[in-house]
């Protein structure tokens, strides 16, 4: 709309010519001389985060200011947390320097072009931002240092997730079958490992739904977390040390961008950095951190033809975030890179559990 605004607050909302609507019913739909819709779904947000941060502003200081008198955390929907980290750079990226107070955990900390692979039909893990599963609670402190649980929609792909009591844990998934909303429209129907196989695989898995409860940041430490920043959100999950290793490029395929690959220990390959969909980016080879944030899977590679039940299991992965230490306090990390572990390949990466605090 160029001609017209509408200004939105939790009790009414108003157009500037007609005043207050009479009826408020929380839509624009039908009010006023033009019409609009809400952003009400993850995947429309996220590709409007794709959309703004390939913006060149005047002032870097700017990001958030369309977010102002929003209920979201520096940009970021405190519903689908998980789901707005996990972005890839696309080609040349930085902190927006302007911009110290905003921490790297949100897309607006980085100036460049982002990806979340809403709309790719070649990125190597499809649509990450509907594709997984709850595994780690967030929490955030107030001033007086007390911690309280972030509102975070706790899900195992598609499916509500009730993690208390562990004991009803069901990692039942969805009896339909899932065709992703390809731009190429590419025709892909999901074959879903069945609940029995799911449920054998991450059973084996050292971070899985069942130990969401038992590794929980209250019941470890985390109220002896003190003059931490006002931004940080902590967490506990495991962590493990990973070498990054340059990829392989298939030269019979132009558009294939090789992304680095992550080794464990051994040197056995265990997963890699999540590609992009066009520019490749920067990255820094040798050994990192890497922290797990969720479970997930990929919807391009699911399909009907991985029909034998090994083939099934291996489709899930974890969604991790390579991290980098502050020099002046080592409790506090900031966000680097993402990229995906193959769940049953967890285990030999020798992970622990550790309380995180991410700013």
């Amino acid at each position: 709309m160029d001609d017209a605004f509408y200004f939105t607050c939790q009790q009414a909302r108003f157009h500037e010519l007609s005043g207050p609507f009479k009826a408020y019913d929380g839509s624009t739909a039908n009010h006023g001389p033009n019409s609009v819709s809400a952003v009400d779904n993850v995947r429309a947000y996220l590709q409007s985060c794709e959309v703004y941060a390939a913006r060149d502003l005047k002032y870097d200081g700017d990001i958030l200011a369309a977010f102002r008198g929003s209920r979201m955390l520096y940009g970021v929907p405190e519903k689908y947390l998980v789901a707005t980290w996990l972005w890839t750079a696309e080609g040349k990226h930085q902190r927006r320097l302007e911009c110290p107070d905003i921490p790297t955990w949100s897309w607006a900390a980085w100036k460049g072009s982002l990806s979340y692979g809403t709309t790719s039909t070649k990125g190597s893990h499809g649509d990450r931002a509907a594709m997984l599963g709850t595994l780690v609670c967030f929490y955030v402190q107030d001033k007086a240092g007390k911690l309280s649980l972030l509102n975070v929609e706790e899900c195992w792909f598609y499916q509500p997730l009730l993690i208390e009591p562990p004991s009803s844990i069901s990692l039942a998934m969805p009896s339909k079958p899932i065709k992703p909303n390809y731009s190429a429209g590419v025709d892909r129907y999901q074959d879903w490992p069945t609940t029995t196989e799911t449920e054998a695989l991450w059973s084996q898995c050292p971070q899985s739904p069942w130990t969401i409860m038992q590794q929980d940041l209250l019941l470890h430490g985390g109220h002896h977390m003190t003059s931490l920043p006002s931004h940080a959100i902590m967490f506990r999950t495991t962590i493990a040390m990973l070498q990054v290793g340059p990829g392989t490029t298939d030269k019979n395929v132009s558009s294939f961008i090789a992304m680095p690959i992550l080794y464990n220990a051994s040197g056995e390959a265990v997963g890699d950095l999540i590609e992009g969909d066009s520019a490749p980016r920067s990255v820094t080879l040798g050994k990192h951190e890497f922290i797990v944030l969720c479970a997930g899977t990929d919807p391009a590679d699911t399909v009907l033809r991985r029909k034998s039940e090994n083939e099934r299991a291996r489709t899930y992965e974890l969604r991790v975030m390579q991290i980098e230490r502050d020099v002046a306090d080592p409790r506090l990390c900031r966000r680097v890179d993402i990229g995906c572990v193959v769940a049953e390949k967890w285990e030999g990466c020798l992970p622990e559990w550790k309380n995180i605090v991410l700013i």
